[in-house]
């Protein structure tokens, strides 16, 4: 928590509380529970009683079309007993309901809602409090800062250039910053990418606030790049159900056309009992995966559940939208076991997307809220590291956690466990990703 500032509220230092003669807000209480309380106009003078009366709740009876209203008062003439201790300084984007917001009070804040932390500078607003028995509103002030540096998603540990390519330092580091969208790098250190070496270099990501974040690497120069090695030992599906046997826990895997033409009986004779696939990959354009429908209808046929995934790298509201309406018609009205996966997982060289981390966690959000109208809902799909520094799962939808390790020590929750993309299973010609579900999610808070 930030330093607070202590303010003793009252008829004294209306002039800290700027607005609450004039300046102030009524608030109005309507109809609908979602959203019943709503900031709507200034407050006019009031007279020397300095009360407002306000309706507080609203119904209507069917059968005579009568309305009824409990009313309620208003005080802007504060007590000089009643104390508020306010978050004086908040990082952008911080999430901090109007409750948290008063750090410490000897009354009852009882505003609702998310305090506004989207622009920088200095913000007031207007708080409701309930003390000795009266409701009384102030304004108060806040200041929205950037402390923040710019994360390093990809620090150029496997930086490999080939001789004869086209050469970006862009293509080889990944970086993203919380608030801007486009840091800018700086590099020191002499590359010729034409040349066979291994470079030194000292880069800094700079992002709009002056906040930097340093780091080095080598940028290794090569006539041929050394082929991708898939890192662990190959295991049986048998094997794994084993190794991993507990309760409250299924095993799985999950499928693309990678895998090609799979035999789900097979998969199902060996003790698999589900399948996640993946239904379409976008990057410019939706692209329906070539074995989805033959794999959905076959898993379904073979007794598996069935969940499906939609790998993106949408960077904008308006491909997020049309990739989910693409989803409500493709599967309309399907029945699945799970909800539709998110699967955003691009980071290497996450600046090329022009986002911040704010925005993709919105992407994501806006996906969910999408998912949930058509009547899926959603899953995060992601690796330990980006969950851990990037994903921010607002609303606390269920993960999907990525983590090659024979003991993860993640510790969010997560539903389910990719533990290993080098599995074998009959059914399947080359290697599978074996999963774990939870019927129970692991670390879930009591």
């Amino acid at each position: 928590m930030k330093k607070g500032t202590k303010l003793i509220l009252g008829a004294g230092v209306i002039l800290l509380a700027a607005g609450i003669g004039a300046g102030g807000a009524v608030w109005s209480y309507g109809q609908d529970p979602d959203t019943q309380v709503k900031l709507i106009e200034p407050i006019v003078p009031m007279n020397e009683t300095n009360l407002t009366t306000e309706p507080l709740q609203s119904t209507t009876s069917e059968s005579n079309a009568t309305t009824t209203e409990t009313t309620i008062a208003v005080s802007h003439d504060l007590p000089e007993d009643l104390q508020v201790t306010t978050m004086e300084r908040l990082e952008v984007y911080q999430r901090v309901t109007l409750a948290e917001f008063v750090a410490a009070t000897n009354g009852v804040v009882v505003s609702e809602g998310m305090l506004d932390t989207a622009v920088l500078g200095n913000h007031e607003v207007t708080i409701r409090l309930e003390y000795d028995g009266t409701l009384y509103e102030t304004t108060l002030p806040y200041t929205v800062v950037d402390t923040t540096p710019p994360l390093i998603l990809n620090s150029g540990s496997n930086a490999v250039h080939t001789i004869g390519k086209a050469f970006d330092i862009k293509k080889y580091i990944g970086y993203a910053d919380n608030y801007d969208a486009a840091p800018i790098l700086t590099y020191e250190g002499e590359i010729n990418p034409d040349v066979q070496g291994s470079y030194p270099v000292h880069a800094t990501v700079t992002d709009s606030s002056g906040n930097a974040t340093e780091f080095s690497f080598h940028m290794e120069v090569v006539e041929e790049k050394p082929p991708t090695k898939l890192s662990g030992s190959q295991i049986t599906f048998g094997d794994f159900c084993t190794k991993y046997a507990g309760e409250n826990r299924t095993f799985g895997i999950d499928v693309s056309a990678w895998q090609k033409e799979i035999d789900f009986s097979a998969v199902k004779a060996a003790g698999c009992t589900f399948v996640i696939m993946r239904i379409a990959k976008c990057y410019d354009s939706i692209d329906e995966d070539e074995f989805f429908v033959r794999n959905l209808q076959a898993a379904k046929d073979a007794g598996l559940q069935v969940g499906v995934y939609l790998y993106t790298t949408a960077n904008t509201r308006e491909e997020v939208l049309e990739q989910t309406a693409w989803l409500e018609e493709k599967l309309a009205g399907t029945p699945l076991n799970f909800p539709v996966v998110f699967d955003w997982e691009d980071f290497s060289t996450f600046q090329e997307y022009e986002m911040s981390i704010h925005d993709i966690n919105s992407l994501f959000e806006l996906f969910s809220q999408e998912m949930d109208r058509i009547g899926y809902g959603s899953i995060l799909y992601s690796s330990k590291i980006f969950l851990q520094d990037v994903w921010e799962n607002w609303e606390h939808r269920p993960v999907w956690l990525a983590h090659y390790v024979n003991e993860t020590t993640y510790m969010g929750e997560y539903m389910m466990w990719q533990e290993t993309p080098r599995g074998k299973i009959d059914g399947i010609a080359g290697e599978v990703d074996f999963d774990i579900y939870y019927r129970v999610p692991m670390n879930a808070q009591s």
